[in-house]
């Protein structure tokens, strides 16, 4: 589900639509996603927020309807400076750090890719290890190491 390719780390951007925008453009040139992957995440976030607290960090899991993918996997985004985004239960304000773009291209696999994600949020050792990895293979090694979906 992951890939060297879809991970990208320190990023600096001043909003959640730059970020959105800077990624899309990515995977899209990838082969991950079609043209219509942004305007569909950005406004599938803005309905059903994604932002999670956890006690080491802020995190999110963009994603949108299967229409959108063309081939699938996990991107991993790892910020410079936290930016602002929704919490997904109570809608309050969550300083996201690292990101997890599901493409998820099956509809019926989408609930399983997220509950399992979401288990691995409560292992602080794991996303602690994701935020200081130094390079794209060290998070590699660590998303393959805990098998992440």
């Amino acid at each position: 589900m992951f890939s060297s390719e879809t991970i990208e780390l320190d990023v600096m951007t001043a909003s959640q639509d730059d970020l959105f925008r800077l990624i899309a453009e990515k995977l899209q040139g990838l082969g991950y996603v079609n043209s219509d992957y942004l305007e569909a995440l950005t406004k599938r976030e803005s309905v059903f927020p994604t932002g999670i607290n956890t006690p080491v960090c802020g995190l999110a899991i963009p994603h949108t309807e299967s229409d959108y993918i063309e081939k699938q996997g996990i991107a991993f985004v790892r910020l410079k400076e936290t930016i602002r985004f929704k919490e997904m239960v109570s809608n309050d304000p969550v300083d996201v750090k690292m990101l997890f773009f599901l493409l998820v291209k099956n509809k019926a696999e989408q609930v399983k890719f997220l509950s399992d994600l979401m288990g691995k949020f409560s292992d602080d050792a794991f996303l602690t290890a994701l935020l200081v990895g130094k390079d794209e293979s060290a998070i590699l090694e660590t998303l393959n190491e805990r098998k992440v979906v």
